[in-house]
């Protein structure tokens, strides 16, 4: 028999000062309890219970620099929550124990009727040098080495009629 019971407490202070907005946003999620975890050895058929939660750690911590008057603009750096369209491709991912925010820069402005916003984000951290330069625990040909995993992408919002509206996203 397999059990769990998850919590997610998120507690956040948001500072607006001008054009500036600062975000940070604290989470604790848990999974607790269950009996077998997909690392474990269980047996053939049984459910497999996601590992705990990381527990108390940031969820959003951000500078967002914005237009107060005028055409509408922003530029936010750190880590944010990130949902395009209904949230298939890039979304915050809610229903899971933790959520998911990406440690990424955006921009967006508003050109009469579109919307046009770009992302650039880290998925994954770049390895750290070991004492002779090379990275530790990667390979000479791993990509992700040096640099990391990045996703860039590009999303535009067409605003036609009031409930017509298109959006086009690249990845």
């Amino acid at each position: 028999d397999v059990w769990s019971v998850a919590e997610r407490i998120r507690l956040g202070l948001a500072v607006d000062r001008g054009p500036v907005t600062a975000m940070l946003k604290l989470q604790d999620a848990r999974v607790l309890g269950g009996s077998l975890y997909a690392s474990e050895l269980k047996p053939a058929g049984a459910a497999a219970v996601a590992p705990p939660g990381p527990g108390f750690a940031p969820y959003e911590a951000y500078i967002d620099l914005h237009a107060r008057t005028g055409r509408p603009m922003f530029l936010r750096v750190g880590r944010q929550a990130v949902q395009w369209g209904d949230g298939r491709l890039i979304g915050s991912n809610d229903f899971t124990a933790t959520g998911r925010a990406l440690d990424a820069a955006r921009f967006g402005v508003e050109l009469g009727d579109f919307d046009i916003e770009a992302m650039a984000a880290l998925l994954g951290f770049p390895y750290f040098a070991s004492a002779d330069g090379t990275p530790a625990g990667a390979t000479a040909l791993d990509p992700n080495a040096i640099s990391g995993t990045q996703l860039y992408g590009l999303d535009l919002k067409a605003h036609f009629l009031p409930l017509l509206h298109v959006e086009l996203t690249g990845l």
